[in-house]
């Protein structure tokens, strides 16, 4: 049997049930959506009360809920058809005015989803998850109005009866479990031109070799409508593995980044809520220079709303190309970054910052003090979820000191309703804050905690794409440097897109959007580290970040040792290094000084780690 019906198939001897147990289900949707957000009351959206399969859902949730100390307030049952009803009866049930901030509410199917983003017009805080994938999610998805969608794969559960029974018939055998699950499968992000193109053909077909099949027409928030045939020489058949674990088909595309961007027509950024909003500001811009640089146009870009639970996560799940989230580089997120598990590149550092305190006077210089006693006893300090500024202050405080927001936004009216008495974040972040005209004693420390080079992140795998990211940025520091600015009349707009690097126009980013100075858009006198470096001094340290985050660490300093490449110079013993040495050299190498010097040092560096 499949789908739904699990405790019937067992009481009707099947041999095997194929199918998503809803109530693990819920279980399962309740600690994604306390992973991806910050709330501290839930309810669960129930469309059609009494259908066991939905309520199954929302007991699972309402477990999940328990365990993580979540207030769970019970169901919000909708009977009715239309859309003022079903809102109506979400306000009764909720019973409270305002924006709902601290609420998160799952819907058990993709009935409701139009009802719960007419009311989160009304009350724009709370955050939704969703049971069941449509086209409205995958809207609402890249709107960032609702955190997932839970599919439970039904094309997989068509095919793999067939494999199992044809199994079972030829080898008089069957797996051991009653129960195969093909859910939950949790969706982040709205599927790739590519994947909706093997979708829309129910699967029996997938590209390989990273090849073009076609040219997409889909819309920033539409769905893939493939505008030409696809070519049987460039596919091949799928065999979904037999497996107990769900079989995620297809995979993510394998072309480089750079040819699905320039098909696809526009690059995504992914910024903070407020920054896609209003569409202005220093990422914006980057983001802007980067479309100008790909597709010879600085409008063709899509903002995509994160947080900073989700930024990596939508990273890394190709929701989008590159982060412009004002991440710090560390070499943990280079190795590992904890949320994902994955490895990140950035670029060069496009601003340099440093974690500071903000908030009332006193509570301020106790944070930079590190003072917990006496007036210092009541000291609390916000900060943002996922952030290097959150790491810092847990390392320096107990729990019982520190607050964690979503946003800075978040932990801003946190501060003013009296939640904390100082946040901790970026400095630039914080001057920008601007306090209630009360008689309360704001200020920004002087004090910089951290060091913090802020970058633009993209995956590890294309190198060639991050390369070409870290190139438009340098384009902007060229800029500024041979005082080249904004000029309209030389920006260039592509005739022809073209996939190989060398063809790109990268002082498009200056003429186009204007050089580092234009788009940073700040007093020259308060630069500090962020000037043209004309001959001053401007290195120090990447931050390490934690390089031993979790127990079941796949990707550790071992395992990393171990790699082929590294594995046979640590097996030789010896590590080759070419030191480059000028025209007309004479001498002993490990004798030299100077630049030559330099370079036998650092690779003698090198043998020794």
């Amino acid at each position: 049997s499949i789908n739904a019906g699990y405790e019937k198939s067992k009481k009707l001897n099947l041999i095997h049930h194929i199918g998503m147990l809803e109530k693990d289900a819920g279980y399962q949707a309740g600690k994604k959506m306390v992973k991806l957000s910050t709330f501290d009351k839930a309810m669960c959206w129930n469309h059609i009360p009494g259908l066991s399969v939905l309520d199954d859902r929302c007991k699972g949730f309402e477990q999940a809920m328990g365990e993580l100390g979540i207030e769970y307030l019970g169901q919000i049952l909708v009977q009715e058809s239309n859309m003022n009803g079903s809102v109506s009866a979400a306000e009764r049930a909720v019973n409270e005015t305002g924006d709902w901030g601290g609420y998160g509410i799952l819907l058990t199917g993709r009935a409701s989803i139009p009802a719960a983003l007419e009311l989160k017009k009304r009350h724009s805080s709370f955050v939704i998850g969703s049971f069941d994938i449509c086209s409205s999610l995958y809207d609402s998805l890249e709107t960032g109005d609702i955190l997932f969608g839970v599919d439970h794969q039904p094309y997989l559960q068509g095919y793999l009866p067939i494999s199992i029974l044809t199994h079972a018939v030829a080898s008089k055998q069957s797996l051991l479990d009653h129960s195969i699950k093909s859910g939950p499968r949790f969706v982040i992000a709205p599927p790739t031109d590519q994947e909706s193109a093997c979708e829309d053909r129910h699967f029996p077909v997938c590209p390989v070799e990273g090849k073009s099949i076609f040219v997409s027409s889909r819309s920033p928030t539409g769905t893939s409508q493939p505008t030409s045939s696809m070519q049987p020489s460039v596919f091949r058949t799928v065999n979904p593995p037999l497996s107990m674990q769900p079989s995620f088909v297809p995979s993510f595309d394998m072309r480089p980044t750079l040819e699905i961007v320039q098909i696809r027509g526009y690059v995504r950024c992914g910024l903070s809520n407020a920054t896609v909003k209003s569409q202005e500001g220093f990422l914006v811009d980057l983001c802007r220079a980067v479309a100008a640089v790909l597709l010879g146009d600085p409008e063709s870009f899509v903002g995509v709303p994160v947080t900073g639970s989700t930024r990596f996560e939508k990273l890394n799940e190709r929701a989008v190309d590159l982060l412009l989230f004002g991440d710090t580089h560390t070499i943990e997120r280079e190795v590992k970054e904890r949320t994902t598990g994955a490895r990140f590149t950035f670029s060069s550092p496009f601003y340099y910052d440093g974690m500071a305190y903000f908030g009332l006077k006193t509570f301020v210089r106790c944070a930079e003090e590190n003072e917990r006693f006496g007036d210092c006893s009541s000291l609390l300090i916000c900060a943002t979820e996922g952030s290097t500024g959150l790491d810092f202050v847990q390392s320096s405080f107990p729990s019982d000191f520190v607050k964690v927001g979503l946003t800075i936004q978040e932990n801003t009216d946190m501060l003013f309703n009296n939640t904390c008495n100082v946040i901790a974040d970026d400095r630039s972040i914080l001057l920008n804050i601007i306090a209630p005209s009360d008689d309360r004693d704001f200020i920004v420390g002087d004090k910089l905690q951290t060091n913090e080079p802020l970058a633009i992140v993209a995956r590890k795998h294309d190198h060639e794409f991050s390369d070409t990211i870290n190139w438009v940025l340098h384009a902007l520091f060229y800029g500024e440097e041979q005082g080249l600015t904004k000029n309209s009349s030389i920006c260039q707009n592509y005739t022809t897109l073209t996939s190989p690097v060398s063809d790109l126009n990268f002082m498009n980013a200056v003429y186009c959007v204007g050089n580092y100075e234009e788009v940073l858009v700040c007093d020259n006198s308060n630069r500090g580290m962020n000037q043209i470096n004309n001959g001053t001094g401007m290195l120090y340290v990447t931050p390490f970040g934690d390089l031993k985050n979790g127990e079941d660490d796949s990707r550790g300093v071992d395992a990393i040792a171990a790699s082929s490449f590294l594995d046979g110079i640590r097996k030789k013993r010896s590590l080759n290094c070419g030191v480059v040495v000028p025209d007309g050299f004479v001498g002993e190498l490990r004798k030299s000084d100077k630049l030559v010097g330099m370079n036998v040092d650092y690779c003698s560096t090198m043998a020794a780690a």
